[in-house]
């Protein structure tokens, strides 16, 4: 497997959502290398299509983002104009 799939396991919800399961700790909770090494990745044939559509929902994502803030922004200057007046 890549680098980049495993990354992506490790960035996903369903990893954060098991080392937090396995997480000791009170304050500042922890995940030993163990259990991080005990957790299963499914090994693809071909990994390529996977990560091709999980970078094209990144970048959808990153897209829309920045029409969210650009339309709050926009809407914070019309705001301010409407009032002010």
């Amino acid at each position: 497997a890549s680098k980049e799939y495993i990354l992506q396991h490790f960035h996903s919800t369903q990893f954060i959502n098991y080392a937090i399961s396995k997480s000791f700790g009170t304050k500042m909770p922890r995940v030993s290398h163990k259990i991080i090494g005990d957790y299963v990745i499914k090994v693809l044939e071909d990994e390529a299509p996977l990560l091709n559509e999980i970078m094209k929902s990144k970048s959808i994502e990153a897209t829309l983002v920045q029409k969210i803030s650009t339309t709050k922004n926009m809407l914070s200057s019309l705001l301010v104009e409407v009032f002010e007046k």
